[in-house]
């Protein structure tokens, strides 16, 4: 009887030994099988990462050009509305040149008119008037 007790006995602690090393084992794979899943973690994680530094630069360079070309636009525009006001500014000039020319064309008929009403006396360089020029003349030649 002792002998097949130790027989027994035997067996188990064969048994226990390799069921601690299956655990041991098994403790193992899955300590390497999480060491590699966290490895590919972190290289997902830098690839996500390195994606979103891409997507938000590409999102600035687009931004940045927008802003240039609305930079542009309002430029194009800018140009063009001084364009249209030195125009405006030349042609108001231009009108103002005008309107003085016919004033100054509708005002030397009436005062010579007005002093010479039979236009026989020719324009006077004196600040007293053509009238009283001729009339000095007139009167220095009846003399």
């Amino acid at each position: 009887m002792l002998r097949p007790a130790n027989a027994l006995e035997e067996q188990l602690k064969e048994q226990e030994l390799r069921a601690d090393q299956t655990l041991l084992e098994e403790i193992k794979k899955q300590r390497e099988l999480l060491s590699k899943m966290e490895r590919e973690k972190s290289i997902e994680i830098e690839n996500l990462q390195a994606s979103l530094n891409l997507a938000q630069f590409v999102n600035e360079e687009v931004e940045k050009q927008k802003l240039l070309d609305e930079i542009e636009d309002l430029t194009v525009q800018l140009t063009e509305e001084q364009e249209k006001k030195r125009k405006m500014g030349d042609k108001l000039s231009q009108e103002r040149h005008q309107f003085q020319k016919e004033k100054e064309s509708t005002q030397e008929p009436s005062v010579s008119a007005s002093a010479d009403p039979a236009g026989l006396c020719p324009p006077s360089p004196f600040p007293r008037g053509p009238f009283l020029f001729c009339l000095e003349g007139a009167v220095a030649e009846a003399r």
